[in-house]
């Protein structure tokens, strides 16, 4: 059975135990990453070692759902933005600060909030650590389904009763 349908009979049985979890382990992760951007212990090259990652990543599903026979090719358009952001990081040693605020001063709509990173640095290393905590989405979700019946016990509140529950959740 996939962790989404997990998910939603511990959300039946559990309720508010299974939100508490799910939300625990969100905002753990997110200060997490945060902390780790803000004192520097995540460096910023390793940063872009992660966007080559997930260029790749992209890149692999474009080709199995994206469209054929185009001139310019996914995989193409992906290695110029991961080449583009290895060079702001690692050669010409821009902040992330720099880097978030420049692409937020490419819209007009989006303007005010660089003016607002640029007074506040911290602001930049919690939309990074924002971006970076999509994609534990997957596992935060499995550890949620795992952590939620042992939490439940911890607390002790008790499992309700499903009608047709099959399950040993």
């Amino acid at each position: 059975m996939p962790a989404s349908q997990k998910a939603k009979i511990l959300f039946k049985k559990y309720g508010a135990v299974f939100v508490g979890t799910y939300f625990g382990i969100y905002f753990t992760t997110l200060f997490s990453f945060f902390v780790a951007l803000d004192f520097g212990l995540l460096d910023p090259d390793v940063l872009s070692q992660i966007f080559k990652t997930s260029k790749n990543m992209a890149c692999e599903t474009a080709d199995v759902i994206g469209p054929t026979g185009v001139g310019a090719s996914m995989n193409e358009a992906a290695n110029a933005y991961a080449e583009e952001m290895t060079q702001e990081i690692s050669e010409d040693k821009r902040t992330l600060v720099d880097i978030v605020s420049s692409y937020l001063y490419s819209w007009d709509w989006s303007k005010k909030y660089a003016e607002k990173l640029s007074e506040n640095p911290h602001l930049a290393n919690l939309a990074v650590a924002w971006f970076m905590v999509k994609f534990t989405e997957p596992i935060r979700l499995a550890a949620s389904v795992i952590a939620t019946p042992k939490v439940a016990k911890a607390i002790g509140k008790k499992a309700a009763k499903i009608k047709n529950d099959k399950s040993n959740l």
